[in-house]
């Protein structure tokens, strides 16, 4: 079985295959490794199961492959909330450098 096949079979949301490998052949000529990406998808995956995400605001294969979704960081893998700064923080601190 081919990478992007292997990519396709766990792919949460299967529409548009031939754009989803296009984008796929895509990513890898631009030097992404096929390992990257199924870790990437698994993650993904991890995800939407704890956050109990409907179908409908899953991300088409195409669109995870086109911006470089594999790459992302989700809440799981992100520091707990205590230790990273708050929203308000951040915020107050961005304005006084700003204003």
């Amino acid at each position: 079985m081919n990478n992007f096949l292997i990519f396709w079979s766990i792919y949460p949301r299967r529409v548009a295959k031939l754009n989803a490998e296009r984008a796929y052949n895509r990513a890898i000529s631009q030097g992404a490794k096929p390992e990257e990406i199924l870790e990437g998808v698994k993650k993904y995956v991890r995800h939407i199961q704890e956050k109990e995400i409907e179908l409908k605001f899953i991300k088409h294969a195409t669109t995870f492959l086109n911006g470089g979704c594999w790459m992302d960081e989700y809440e799981a893998n992100m520091p707990k909330s205590e230790e990273r700064p708050s929203n308000v923080s951040y915020l107050a601190d961005l304005w006084r450098r700003v204003g």
